[in-house]
């Protein structure tokens, strides 16, 4: 299939005006809608009850007669516990490695990419291969050897561990890789006879050309890293440092009432969500460029 058959049927959708006109594209239709269907359900009743949970007092929740609406809504609930809780504090920390890891993530896989696609040293062939079958091992595998090499390197209790795990995103150098091989070799060479060095031609032109999948790719990362509890609540132990997922692990395990606690699950959701609102348009523009190759 060519690029542009197949970029129009992930636009248009995979059903044409003229599948429509048999019997079999509009059964095929009714299943897909209904699969659809099915799947929006399972993803959002789940967030829908959580923001209701947040408006309802523990006695609505535990009600013999539970209801799905509150009985009454109370934003004073919401911005007492955003003071009660400091939560402006552990957003400031989230935010600080959400950000480093984006810088990291674009920095090392894209840079790998580049080189991979472009420079192509000696071995690249044979680190490509190796990328390629890291993706295939277990996450699991890589904990103790990471955790033990920045214990040995003095690096626990900080931000930097987050920003390097971040940084070693093998997919992402592959999505990187897939678009930059789509870049006109024209401008780059034209580029090297002007004297540009090969960082100045990443940062100068194969970035801002490829600004879609870069954006998909920060997006992935800083969602990620917002959300990210496993090793923030491994590697940080600092209270001054912890993270907004961690701070809800904690929060789950304390004396709150369970509306105060989804309210606190709403503070870690939100931010994800606006963001994947504001720039849904990008990430799916960037898989595609990531994904189609000319």
């Amino acid at each position: 299939m060519k690029k542009d058959d197949f970029s129009n049927r992930i636009n248009n959708g995979a059903l044409r005006p003229m599948d429509m006109k048999g019997a079999k594209g509009r059964v095929t239709y009714g299943i897909l809608s209904v699969v659809m269907l099915l799947h929006l359900l399972i993803v959002c009743i789940p967030v829908v009850w959580m923001i209701m949970l947040c408006f309802k007092e523990p006695a609505e929740i535990y009600s013999k007669t539970p209801t799905f609406f509150p009985k009454s809504i109370d934003l004073g609930k919401i911005a007492g516990l955003w003071n009660q809780l400091e939560i402006y504090r552990y957003y400031l920390n989230t935010l600080i490695v959400a950000v480093g890891c984006v810088i990291f993530d674009v920095g090392i896989s894209g840079l790998a990419g580049y080189s991979l696609s472009r420079l192509k040293p000696k071995g690249s062939r044979v680190y490509f291969v190796l990328v390629s079958i890291t993706m295939l091992l277990p996450a699991t595998t890589a904990m103790v050897p990471n955790y033990m090499l920045y214990k040995d390197l003095g690096l626990l209790n900080s931000y930097i561990p987050l920003w390097l795990i971040a940084g070693m995103n093998m997919f992402h150098v592959l999505l990187f890789k897939s678009s930059f091989d789509g870049l006109p070799l024209s401008i780059i060479e034209a580029a090297k006879i002007d004297g540009a060095s090969d960082i100045k031609i990443f940062l100068k032109i194969v970035i801002p050309m490829s600004m879609p999948v870069v954006v998909t790719c920060s997006i992935f990362t800083f969602n990620g890293a917002f959300g990210d509890f496993f090793w923030p609540y491994l590697l940080i132990t600092d209270p001054e440092k912890t993270v907004m997922g961690v701070r809800l692990f904690e929060i789950k395990n304390s004396n709150l009432s369970m509306d105060k606690q989804m309210v606190a699950a709403l503070f870690t959701l939100l931010p994800q969500a606006i963001i994947f609102i504001l720039f849904q348009k990008q990430i799916m523009g960037g898989i595609n460029i990531g994904g189609v190759k000319g």
